[in-house]
């Protein structure tokens, strides 16, 4: 679905963000001001949508999980590795 206020499709609008990142950051407070009307504008995006756009940084580990990695002890390593046949005869 695109936004209300053009015809952006998420690859322009993910291109439009990163060349306006960098004015954003680099303005004044007043310029930041008509930055965000200009891109609210263009998008369509409600200006604390925009806000928290302009401020994310490339994440290159989006798809990771949140929290410590799991960490396993040799027991457990050993035991996964084993094949489920010889699970089976050695549990009964």
């Amino acid at each position: 679905m695109l936004p209300k206020g053009g015809d952006m499709t998420r690859a322009s609008m993910r291109e439009y963000s990163e060349a306006m990142r960098w004015r954003y950051l680099q303005a004044l407070k007043k310029e930041t001001g008509k930055i965000l009307d200009e891109f609210t504008k263009m998008a369509g995006y409600h200006r604390k949508a925009i806000i928290r756009l302009l401020h994310q940084v490339n994440q290159p580990n989006a798809n990771r999980k949140p929290g410590h990695p799991r960490q396993y002890n040799a027991d457990v390593v050993l035991f996964s590795t084993v094949p489920l046949d010889t699970r089976l005869l050695s549990v009964s």
